[in-house]
Protein backbone atom coordinates (compact mmCIF):
# COMPACT_ATOMS: atom_id res chain seq x y z
CA UNK A 1 0.00 0.00 0.00
CA UNK A 2 1.56 3.27 -1.09
CA UNK A 3 -1.00 5.65 0.45
CA UNK A 4 -3.56 5.45 3.27
CA UNK A 5 -6.02 7.70 5.10
CA UNK A 6 -7.31 8.05 8.65
CA UNK A 7 -10.46 9.96 9.56
CA UNK A 8 -11.91 11.52 12.68
CA UNK A 9 -15.68 11.06 13.25
CA UNK A 10 -16.53 14.13 11.14
CA UNK A 11 -14.29 13.17 8.21
CA UNK A 12 -11.17 15.24 8.78
CA UNK A 13 -8.50 13.07 7.19
CA UNK A 14 -4.80 12.47 7.65
CA UNK A 15 -2.84 11.44 4.54
CA UNK A 16 -0.38 8.65 5.35
CA UNK A 17 2.52 8.08 2.94
CA UNK A 18 5.85 6.26 2.80
CA UNK A 19 8.39 7.92 5.12
CA UNK A 20 11.44 5.70 4.85
CA UNK A 21 11.65 5.13 1.09
CA UNK A 22 10.76 1.45 1.30
CA UNK A 23 7.97 1.93 -1.23
CA UNK A 24 4.95 1.37 1.00
CA UNK A 25 3.10 2.57 4.09
CA UNK A 26 4.24 0.79 7.27
CA UNK A 27 1.59 2.16 9.66
CA UNK A 28 4.22 3.07 12.22
CA UNK A 29 6.26 6.12 13.26
CA UNK A 30 8.28 6.02 10.03
CA UNK A 31 5.30 7.11 7.92
CA UNK A 32 4.60 10.69 6.86
CA UNK A 33 1.28 11.94 8.29
CA UNK A 34 -0.18 15.12 6.79
CA UNK A 35 -3.59 16.42 7.96
CA UNK A 36 -5.92 17.50 5.15
CA UNK A 37 -3.25 16.98 2.48
CA UNK A 38 -4.17 16.15 -1.08
CA UNK A 39 -3.45 12.70 -2.47
CA UNK A 40 0.06 12.11 -3.85
CA UNK A 41 -1.35 9.66 -6.40
CA UNK A 42 -4.20 11.83 -7.65
CA UNK A 43 -7.05 10.19 -5.70
CA UNK A 44 -9.74 12.84 -5.19
CA UNK A 45 -12.12 10.66 -3.14
CA UNK A 46 -12.01 10.89 0.65
CA UNK A 47 -14.67 10.81 3.41
CA UNK A 48 -17.86 8.92 2.36
CA UNK A 49 -16.34 8.51 -1.11
CA UNK A 50 -16.76 12.15 -2.13
CA UNK A 51 -14.34 14.55 -3.81
CA UNK A 52 -11.95 16.47 -1.53
CA UNK A 53 -10.40 19.70 -2.80
CA UNK A 54 -7.09 20.29 -1.02
CA UNK A 55 -6.90 23.92 -2.11
CA UNK A 56 -10.04 24.79 -0.10
CA UNK A 57 -10.13 21.82 2.35
CA UNK A 58 -13.77 21.35 1.36
CA UNK A 59 -15.55 18.24 0.14
CA UNK A 60 -18.22 18.25 -2.57
CA UNK A 61 -21.10 15.96 -1.56
CA UNK A 62 -23.14 16.34 -4.76
CA UNK A 63 -25.58 18.96 -3.48
CA UNK A 64 -23.36 21.16 -1.31
CA UNK A 65 -19.88 21.59 0.14
CA UNK A 66 -18.89 20.01 3.47
CA UNK A 67 -16.28 21.46 5.85
CA UNK A 68 -14.77 18.47 7.66
CA UNK A 69 -12.71 20.69 9.97
CA UNK A 70 -15.88 22.19 11.42
CA UNK A 71 -18.08 19.13 10.91
CA UNK A 72 -20.77 21.14 9.12
CA UNK A 73 -22.06 22.12 5.71
CA UNK A 74 -21.20 25.58 4.40
CA UNK A 75 -24.61 26.03 2.76
CA UNK A 76 -28.23 25.27 3.59
CA UNK A 77 -29.86 21.86 3.10
CA UNK A 78 -31.81 22.03 -0.19
CA UNK A 79 -34.55 19.92 1.41
CA UNK A 80 -35.16 22.63 4.00
CA UNK A 81 -35.87 21.94 7.66
CA UNK A 82 -35.64 18.15 7.65
CA UNK A 83 -33.45 18.52 10.75
CA UNK A 84 -33.46 21.39 13.31
CA UNK A 85 -30.29 22.83 11.73
CA UNK A 86 -29.90 23.29 7.99
CA UNK A 87 -26.13 23.00 8.34
CA UNK A 88 -25.46 20.09 10.74
CA UNK A 89 -23.95 16.87 9.39
CA UNK A 90 -25.65 13.51 9.86
CA UNK A 91 -27.92 14.61 12.68
CA UNK A 92 -24.77 15.39 14.74
CA UNK A 93 -24.21 11.62 14.89
CA UNK A 94 -21.33 10.95 12.46
CA UNK A 95 -20.49 7.57 13.97
CA UNK A 96 -24.01 6.30 13.36
CA UNK A 97 -24.95 8.09 10.13
CA UNK A 98 -23.28 9.31 6.97
CA UNK A 99 -24.62 11.86 4.48
CA UNK A 100 -22.72 11.38 1.24
CA UNK A 101 -25.37 13.10 -0.88
CA UNK A 102 -25.71 16.29 1.17
CA UNK A 103 -29.42 15.50 1.65
CA UNK A 104 -30.06 14.29 5.18
CA UNK A 105 -32.64 11.62 5.82
CA UNK A 106 -34.82 12.57 2.85
CA UNK A 107 -38.53 11.96 3.54
CA UNK A 108 -38.70 9.56 6.50
CA UNK A 109 -39.05 12.00 9.37
CA UNK A 110 -41.93 13.95 7.82
CA UNK A 111 -43.75 10.80 6.75
CA UNK A 112 -43.46 9.34 10.25
CA UNK A 113 -44.72 12.51 11.91
CA UNK A 114 -47.66 12.69 9.49
CA UNK A 115 -48.67 9.06 10.06
CA UNK A 116 -48.30 9.38 13.84
CA UNK A 117 -50.44 12.52 13.96
CA UNK A 118 -53.09 10.97 11.72
CA UNK A 119 -53.22 7.80 13.80
CA UNK A 120 -53.76 9.73 17.03
CA UNK A 121 -56.35 12.08 15.53
CA UNK A 122 -58.30 9.55 13.48
CA UNK A 123 -60.76 8.61 16.23
CA UNK A 124 -59.61 5.00 16.69
CA UNK A 125 -57.17 5.76 19.54
CA UNK A 126 -57.50 7.76 22.74
CA UNK A 127 -54.75 10.39 22.35
CA UNK A 128 -52.19 10.59 25.17
CA UNK A 129 -51.09 13.78 26.92
CA UNK A 130 -48.61 16.14 25.31
CA UNK A 131 -45.53 14.87 27.17
CA UNK A 132 -46.33 11.25 26.38
CA UNK A 133 -47.05 12.14 22.77
CA UNK A 134 -43.68 13.89 22.49
CA UNK A 135 -41.89 10.91 24.05
CA UNK A 136 -43.59 8.46 21.70
CA UNK A 137 -42.75 10.46 18.59
CA UNK A 138 -39.13 10.97 19.68
CA UNK A 139 -38.62 7.22 20.10
CA UNK A 140 -40.37 6.39 16.83
CA UNK A 141 -38.26 8.87 14.84
CA UNK A 142 -35.04 7.88 16.60
CA UNK A 143 -35.61 4.23 15.68
CA UNK A 144 -36.75 5.11 12.16
CA UNK A 145 -33.48 6.99 11.68
CA UNK A 146 -31.46 4.04 12.99
CA UNK A 147 -32.43 2.01 9.92
CA UNK A 148 -30.13 4.26 7.89
CA UNK A 149 -27.19 3.76 10.25
CA UNK A 150 -24.06 2.60 8.46
CA UNK A 151 -24.36 -1.08 9.42
CA UNK A 152 -28.06 -1.46 8.64
CA UNK A 153 -27.82 0.56 5.45
CA UNK A 154 -25.00 -1.36 3.80
CA UNK A 155 -25.37 -4.95 5.01
CA UNK A 156 -29.06 -5.52 5.74
CA UNK A 157 -30.79 -4.51 2.52
CA UNK A 158 -34.01 -6.32 3.46
CA UNK A 159 -34.74 -3.48 5.89
CA UNK A 160 -35.03 -1.13 2.90
CA UNK A 161 -36.77 -3.19 0.22
CA UNK A 162 -33.53 -3.40 -1.72
CA UNK A 163 -31.85 -6.51 -3.08
CA UNK A 164 -28.16 -7.24 -3.45
CA UNK A 165 -26.79 -6.54 -6.93
CA UNK A 166 -23.44 -8.37 -6.69
CA UNK A 167 -23.94 -11.30 -6.56
CA UNK A 168 -27.46 -10.62 -7.77
CA UNK A 169 -30.24 -11.63 -5.40
CA UNK A 170 -33.48 -12.79 -6.99
CA UNK A 171 -36.63 -10.71 -6.65
CA UNK A 172 -38.44 -13.58 -4.91
CA UNK A 173 -35.61 -14.05 -2.41
CA UNK A 174 -35.59 -10.32 -1.66
CA UNK A 175 -39.36 -10.36 -1.09
CA UNK A 176 -38.99 -13.28 1.30
CA UNK A 177 -36.24 -11.48 3.24
CA UNK A 178 -38.29 -8.30 3.43
CA UNK A 179 -41.51 -9.93 4.61
CA UNK A 180 -39.54 -12.21 6.96
CA UNK A 181 -37.92 -9.22 8.64
CA UNK A 182 -41.27 -7.48 9.11
CA UNK A 183 -42.74 -10.70 10.52
CA UNK A 184 -39.91 -11.04 13.05
CA UNK A 185 -40.29 -7.47 14.25
CA UNK A 186 -44.07 -7.66 14.58
CA UNK A 187 -43.83 -10.97 16.47
CA UNK A 188 -41.26 -9.41 18.80
CA UNK A 189 -43.62 -6.48 19.41
CA UNK A 190 -46.51 -8.78 20.23
CA UNK A 191 -44.33 -10.89 22.53
CA UNK A 192 -43.05 -7.80 24.34
CA UNK A 193 -46.54 -6.45 24.93
CA UNK A 194 -47.52 -9.83 26.33
CA UNK A 195 -44.84 -9.60 29.03
CA UNK A 196 -46.22 -6.39 30.56
CA UNK A 197 -47.87 -7.20 33.84
CA UNK A 198 -47.58 -4.33 36.29
CA UNK A 199 -47.73 -1.25 34.12
CA UNK A 200 -46.46 1.78 36.00
CA UNK A 201 -45.76 -0.29 39.10
CA UNK A 202 -43.04 -2.33 37.41
CA UNK A 203 -39.92 -0.45 36.17
CA UNK A 204 -39.15 -3.31 33.79
CA UNK A 205 -42.43 -2.68 32.00
CA UNK A 206 -41.40 0.92 31.31
CA UNK A 207 -38.28 -0.28 29.51
CA UNK A 208 -40.32 -2.82 27.57
CA UNK A 209 -42.72 -0.09 26.46
CA UNK A 210 -39.83 1.98 25.11
CA UNK A 211 -38.50 -1.08 23.32
CA UNK A 212 -41.91 -1.57 21.71
CA UNK A 213 -41.83 1.97 20.32
CA UNK A 214 -38.40 1.32 18.88
CA UNK A 215 -39.71 -1.72 17.03
CA UNK A 216 -42.54 0.33 15.54
CA UNK A 217 -40.09 3.07 14.58
CA UNK A 218 -37.86 0.63 12.72
CA UNK A 219 -40.87 -0.89 11.02
CA UNK A 220 -42.14 2.53 9.94
CA UNK A 221 -38.92 3.07 7.99
CA UNK A 222 -39.11 -0.38 6.40
CA UNK A 223 -42.75 0.11 5.43
CA UNK A 224 -41.97 3.54 3.95
CA UNK A 225 -39.04 2.15 1.97
CA UNK A 226 -41.34 -0.20 0.07
CA UNK A 227 -42.93 2.87 -1.51
CA UNK A 228 -39.54 4.52 -2.07
CA UNK A 229 -37.75 1.56 -3.67
CA UNK A 230 -40.25 -0.66 -5.51
CA UNK A 231 -39.51 -0.92 -9.24
CA UNK A 232 -41.24 -2.64 -12.15
CA UNK A 233 -40.85 -6.39 -12.57
CA UNK A 234 -40.87 -8.01 -16.01
CA UNK A 235 -41.74 -6.63 -19.41
CA UNK A 236 -39.91 -3.96 -21.40
CA UNK A 237 -39.61 -1.64 -18.37
CA UNK A 238 -38.16 -4.28 -16.01
CA UNK A 239 -36.15 -2.63 -13.25
CA UNK A 240 -37.39 0.87 -14.00
CA UNK A 241 -39.14 2.97 -11.37
CA UNK A 242 -42.11 3.77 -13.52
CA UNK A 243 -44.57 4.43 -14.73
CA UNK A 244 -45.91 2.49 -11.75
CA UNK A 245 -47.91 4.59 -9.29
CA UNK A 246 -48.11 7.18 -12.08
CA UNK A 247 -49.38 4.64 -14.65
CA UNK A 248 -52.99 4.49 -15.85
CA UNK A 249 -54.21 2.27 -14.31
CA UNK A 250 -51.71 2.50 -11.41
CA UNK A 251 -49.31 -0.36 -10.68
CA UNK A 252 -49.02 -0.44 -6.90
CA UNK A 253 -48.70 -2.66 -3.87
CA UNK A 254 -48.24 -2.53 -0.11
CA UNK A 255 -45.74 -4.05 2.33
CA UNK A 256 -48.44 -6.60 3.14
CA UNK A 257 -49.22 -7.34 -0.51
CA UNK A 258 -46.04 -6.69 -2.48
CA UNK A 259 -47.64 -7.01 -5.88
CA UNK A 260 -46.56 -9.40 -8.64
CA UNK A 261 -45.71 -6.53 -11.01
CA UNK A 262 -43.18 -4.94 -8.63
CA UNK A 263 -39.87 -5.95 -7.06
CA UNK A 264 -37.19 -4.58 -4.75
CA UNK A 265 -34.67 -2.33 -6.48
CA UNK A 266 -31.12 -3.68 -6.74
CA UNK A 267 -28.22 -2.00 -4.90
CA UNK A 268 -24.57 -2.68 -4.16
CA UNK A 269 -22.75 0.55 -3.34
CA UNK A 270 -22.62 4.27 -4.08
CA UNK A 271 -20.38 3.51 -7.06
CA UNK A 272 -22.52 0.55 -8.17
CA UNK A 273 -26.08 1.67 -7.29
CA UNK A 274 -28.08 -0.66 -9.54
CA UNK A 275 -31.80 -0.05 -10.04
CA UNK A 276 -32.00 2.06 -6.89
CA UNK A 277 -29.84 4.77 -8.45
CA UNK A 278 -27.09 6.83 -6.88
CA UNK A 279 -28.35 9.00 -3.98
CA UNK A 280 -29.99 11.49 -3.88
CA UNK A 281 -31.84 9.63 -6.62
CA UNK A 282 -34.53 7.21 -5.44
CA UNK A 283 -36.88 5.07 -7.54
CA UNK A 284 -39.84 7.00 -6.14
CA UNK A 285 -38.48 10.25 -7.61
CA UNK A 286 -38.30 8.68 -11.08
CA UNK A 287 -41.91 7.44 -11.26
CA UNK A 288 -43.45 9.87 -13.74
CA UNK A 289 -44.58 13.42 -13.08
CA UNK A 290 -46.63 12.68 -9.96
CA UNK A 291 -45.49 9.18 -8.97
CA UNK A 292 -43.40 10.38 -6.04
CA UNK A 293 -46.34 12.17 -4.39
CA UNK A 294 -48.64 9.21 -5.03
CA UNK A 295 -46.12 6.87 -3.41
CA UNK A 296 -45.72 9.17 -0.41
CA UNK A 297 -49.49 9.44 0.01
CA UNK A 298 -49.79 5.65 0.04
CA UNK A 299 -46.88 5.37 2.49
CA UNK A 300 -48.57 7.83 4.88
CA UNK A 301 -51.87 5.96 4.67
CA UNK A 302 -50.31 2.52 5.17
CA UNK A 303 -48.15 3.51 8.15
CA UNK A 304 -51.09 5.37 9.69
CA UNK A 305 -53.10 2.15 9.59
CA UNK A 306 -50.24 0.20 11.17
CA UNK A 307 -49.74 2.80 13.89
CA UNK A 308 -53.45 2.63 14.69
CA UNK A 309 -53.19 -1.15 14.94
CA UNK A 310 -50.06 -1.45 17.06
CA UNK A 311 -50.42 1.70 19.16
CA UNK A 312 -53.91 0.41 19.94
CA UNK A 313 -52.10 -2.33 21.85
CA UNK A 314 -49.32 -0.12 23.19
CA UNK A 315 -51.33 2.76 24.66
CA UNK A 316 -53.55 0.80 27.11
CA UNK A 317 -50.52 -1.01 28.49
CA UNK A 318 -47.91 1.75 28.42
CA UNK A 319 -49.59 5.15 28.67
CA UNK A 320 -49.40 5.05 32.46
CA UNK A 321 -45.58 5.13 32.31
CA UNK A 322 -45.27 7.55 29.41
CA UNK A 323 -42.98 9.37 29.53
CA UNK A 324 -40.87 7.11 31.76
CA UNK A 325 -39.88 8.47 35.14
CA UNK A 326 -36.22 9.48 35.32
Amino acid sequence: MIEAYEYDPYGKHVLITDGNSDGHVDFDSSDNRDPLAGSDIGNPYMFTGREFMAETALQLNRNRFYDCQRGRWISRDPLGYVEPSLYQYGGSDPLGHSDSSGLWWLEHKGLTEDSFDRALSGGKLIPPGDKCREHMLDKLIEANKSQDSNAAFFSELYRHYNRELRPEESADAANASYTGYISRETKDFTSLMGTITGGCRNPVDSAVCTQGLRILGRLSHTWQDYYAHAVLRGGPNDGQAGPAWSANPPITGTPDELGTALKASSWHSFTDPGEHGRPPSEPAYRDGSNGSELRKNDARAFVTTKFEQYLGTWLPKCQCCCPPKK
